[in-house]
């Protein structure tokens, strides 16, 4: 239910294919990237990661 962002605080999302569904979650506190300005869109997550992830987004999806 989150609209895409263009522009986001990540600079190695830029042309990735999920780049605006990434700074959309950015933008509503889903997630937090590996820093400041590296979200690392590649990387695979661990089971504990995912698991944070996902309580954040069912949290902000209550909120929509």
């Amino acid at each position: 239910g989150l609209d895409p962002v263009a522009d986001g605080p990540f600079d190695d999302t830029a042309g990735h294919v999920h780049e605006p569904q990434i700074n959309a979650a950015a933008a509503a506190g889903i997630t937090q990237g590996v820093s400041a300005t590296s979200f690392a869109p590649d990387r695979e997550l661990r089971r504990d990661q995912m698991a944070s992830l996902l309580i954040r987004a069912l949290d902000a999806a209550q909120d929509l």
